[in-house]
């Protein structure tokens, strides 16, 4: 698997921070009536990526949300970048402040991929405060990546009337990792959170135990968390 090109990330967001100010525009949501439908039963892995104090963060000055708007966009488009760039993708996904994809999971080598992913986009989100403090704008972004594997049900809900519909992921193995970004960056917690199983895969793998710290973490029990990153 190719590594992640922090230059060529560097560049994209360079370009991002010297555009011109977006011009805004108001759309009202679509309300959507879900509807069931058959599910299947299938092995994933999953990685969230959620940023710390985003409500903060979006309710500032007129004059900071352009900066911020900046900073989102980085922090969305390399993101998804990374999350793409990988075999065995099912979904991948943007929902408010959060950036997500879930991966077919056939065995120990798509964990590690994904583990993989994870430091990238550490790596990534670095580069971006990084590149903003040497704008002398912004305010550096606090973000947690949870990673998470196991069994799901998937299910596919809309409104087939007027051809919106996506996959739902009923399970452990996409909530656990939403809530392991969740407690990225927090209480002490460094900014990638693992489950047992992602670490055992991991490890067994190549990566360095000692790069983890096991913690008890409230609502999710033992976990891994690192700071990994490429320099």
């Amino acid at each position: 698997m190719a590594r992640y090109d922090l230059d060529k990330a560097r560049l994209r967001v360079r370009m991002v921070i010297a555009q011109p100010d977006c011009n805004a525009k108001a759309v009202l949501p679509e309300y959507l009536v879900l509807e069931s439908n058959e599910g299947i039963y299938t092995n994933v892995v999953s990685i969230f990526v959620d940023l710390r104090s985003s409500t903060k963060l979006f309710s500032g000055k007129y004059s900071k949300r352009r900066v911020v708007a900046r900073q989102i966009r980085c922090f969305v488009s390399e993101t998804v970048r990374i999350l793409k760039e990988a075999k065995g993708f099912k979904e991948i996904g943007v929902r408010g402040d959060c950036v997500y994809g879930i991966y077919y999971m056939p065995n120990d080598s798509r964990i590690y991929g994904v583990m993989n992913k994870a430091v990238a986009v550490n790596s990534a989100l670095k580069m971006i405060n990084e590149e903003f403090r040497r704008n002398d704008i912004g305010v550096p972004l606090r973000y947690g990546i949870g990673v998470s594997c196991g069994e799901v049900l998937v299910i596919e809900a809309g409104s087939a009337d007027q051809g919106i519909s996506d996959f739902v992921w009923i399970g452990e193995a996409a909530a656990l990792a939403s809530n392991m970004a969740d407690a990225g960056s927090k209480n002490g917690a460094m900014p990638i959170v693992v489950s047992e199983e992602v670490y055992d895969a991991a490890v067994g793998m190549g990566y360095d135990p000692d790069s983890f710290e096991q913690r008890g973490i409230k609502g999710i029990g033992v976990a891994y968390t690192s700071d990994l990153h490429y320099e």
